[in-house]
């Protein structure tokens, strides 16, 4: 299975806040005793998505990916980071971290699969870059596989490409 995979940047002074409303939802920072929630959002997130690069991990494999490939320890930390909450339930989360000189990387940005599609992203993409401008930080960087759809919420947020690479597994 190949697949491309998009180093992409976004300029903080180039971004233009998206124009969505949800009530209900709470954006909160993220604790060590939400790690196991944030953990069920995010396989419901990743199970029947347009993943590639998830779809031939075993369930060790994705725990492991998540426990040690995203930065939890530098994304916790960071107040870029967040959690969304519905009714005291978690539905949504982002992990941000420190990258570079006033830079922050998306480690990962997930929504519960029922509530794909309802501007969560959006609201989320908002949400960072808020956060990124409070922490004097000028940029902000991410990956993705172009053929997700979260590409496309990445690019109409203002990220340009910087790189692509074609991942062979």
């Amino acid at each position: 299975m190949a697949f491309n995979y998009a180093e992409m940047k976004l300029e903080i002074s180039s971004y233009k806040d998206w124009n969505v409303n949800q009530t209900g939802l709470t954006f909160s920072e993220i604790a060590l005793n939400d790690l196991d929630k944030i953990y069920d959002v995010y396989i419901d997130s990743f199970d029947g998505s347009d993943a590639r690069f998830y779809e031939g991990q075993t369930d060790d494999d994705k725990r492991t990916f998540f426990l040690n490939e995203l930065g939890l320890e530098d994304a916790i930390a960071c107040k870029a980071s967040h959690k969304i909450s519905r009714n005291g339930e978690i539905v949504g989360f982002s992990l941000v971290l420190p990258y570079g000189v006033k830079n922050l990387h998306i480690s990962c940005m997930c929504v519960a699969n029922s509530l794909k599609g309802q501007g969560l992203g959006k609201l989320m993409m908002n949400f960072i870059v808020n956060e990124t401008k409070k922490l004097n930080c000028s940029s902000l960087t991410l990956g993705t596989e172009t053929e997700m759809l979260a590409y496309e919420l990445y690019k109409k947020s203002g990220f340009e490409v910087v790189e692509i690479h074609n991942v062979n597994e």
